[in-house]
C-alpha cells in the first residue's frame, strides 16, 4: 500500500529542508566532538610528558640527596 505525501499533509519542500538543517547540526556537532577529542588526546599526551619529567626531577632529587649524605 502506498501512501502519498499530500495525502498525509507533508509538504515535500519542507521536509527536504528539515533534513539538511538536521543534516548539517549533526555534521557540526561531529566536528566539535572529534575537535574536542584530539584536544583532549594531546591535552593526555602533554599530561603523560610533565608526569614524567616530575618523576625524572623527583628521582634525581633522591638521588642527589643520597649521593650527599654518602659523602657528608
Amino acid at each position: 500500500m502506498s501512501v502519498s505525501c499530500e495525502a498525509l499533509g507533508v509538504d515535500v519542500g519542507d521536509m527536504s529542508e528539515k533534513l539538511k538543517r538536521v543534516e548539517h547540526t549533526v555534521t557540526e556537532m561531529e566536528s566539535v566532538v572529534f575537535g574536542g577529542l584530539e584536544e583532549v588526546k594531546q591535552n593526555s599526551a602533554d599530561l603523560e610528558s610533565q608526569f614524567i619529567r616530575l618523576e625524572e626531577l623527583v628521582t634525581g632529587s633522591i638521588q642527589a640527596l643520597r649521593d650527599d649524605n654518602i659523602k657528608g
